[in-house]
């Protein structure tokens, strides 16, 4: 019994782990600061450098 309520919880947490990643309406990276992000405008890392 006690598997399938560890298996449960883990299962929820990949289930949440993936929504918030990939469905909860993820800006993107559109509006982090960080100069390591993959999709981060070019604009954006010229006005972060520049300051």
């Amino acid at each position: 019994m006690s598997t399938i309520i560890v298996a449960a919880i883990v299962f929820a947490a990949v289930a949440y782990v993936v929504y918030r990643h990939f469905f909860s309406g993820a800006s993107g990276c559109d509006d982090c600061s960080n100069v390591g992000c993959p999709l981060i405008d070019q604009t954006q890392v010229s006005k972060i450098l520049n300051k």
